[in-house]
């Protein structure tokens, strides 16, 4: 993006600065705000139910020390998942996916990270199915190489993308052949995280490759700049209004629409 068009923002978490990560509150409030997408963790239930949730157990948001996959729904529904933000969110639930899935507004599109392997992939199938999903409303994340290529085996038109830590292509020469094995999956882009060696060359790699390159989690309106300087497509952040007011104040010309 040589002409420094304004990337696509994600409200990573929903607006996660200001309201609980992955409750209904916080991405019903990046969609009030404007947001053009949402991103958000899922995690299977004991008896199998898709859940929005990021850490793999709920010590941090619901007070309980157990694995997610050890608790029913049910049970899982019973927690705080609010007021550890502040006591104003108090009474905010765990998610069900579904739930989100009907927040989407027409010209939305939800990052649905998964943060398990491929045996998710049929229960996910199975709900976007149910709720008749459009592919085009939605992008699948893993880091997982299995669960990203059962996506794009039973999610038929799926815009699938496989995340990156900073470790999985250091040094940046370790790049490339992760970029074939993304695309011999099917893969339609990457996501990275945050690290000061992405740049406008790794980005271009990227690019040649006939891939869309996306970054996490960027708070700061000057690496914001430097990125999309560099030419990334979608950045993710926690302070999705907040980063894209800083971005629009720059001279750029818009590209999409975000928060």
């Amino acid at each position: 993006m040589s002409d420094h068009q304004q990337p696509a923002i994600i409200a990573h978490r929903g607006e996660s600065r200001d309201a609980p990560e992955n409750t209904l509150a916080a991405i019903s409030l990046a969609w009030q705000r404007g947001a053009s997408a949402v991103e958000i963790d899922v995690r299977t239930s004991q008896d199998g139910q898709l859940m929005v949730i990021h850490d793999a157990k709920t010590s941090r948001i619901g007070g309980r020390p157990r694995p997610v996959t050890e608790q029913t729904a049910a049970e899982l529904r019973t927690l705080d998942a609010g007021r550890w933000k502040d006591p104003r969110w108090a009474g905010e639930r765990i998610p069900y996916l579904r739930e989100v899935l009907q927040t989407v507004p027409p010209t939305g599109r939800l990052f649905i990270e998964l943060k398990e392997g491929p045996e998710v992939v049929p229960l996910l199938a199975q709900l976007l199915t149910e709720i008749a999903v459009s592919p085009e409303s939605y992008v699948v994340m893993a880091f997982s190489a299995p669960a990203v290529a059962a996506c794009v085996q039973q999610l038929p038109g799926v815009h699938a993308c496989q995340l990156l830590s900073a470790r999985d292509w250091s040094p940046p020469r370790a790049l490339l052949p992760l970029l074939g094995a993304a695309i011999e999956r099917g893969c339609d882009s990457v996501n990275f995280e945050r690290h000061p060696t992405l740049d406008e060359h790794i980005i271009e790699s990227i690019h040649v490759a006939g891939l869309q390159a996306y970054v996490w989690t960027v708070n700061q309106p000057t690496e914001a700049r430097r990125l999309q300087k560099s030419g990334i497509d979608a950045i993710a952040t926690d302070r999705c209004e907040w980063l894209t007011k800083h971005l629009d104040a720059a001279p750029h010309r818009q590209r999409d629409s975000a928060c």
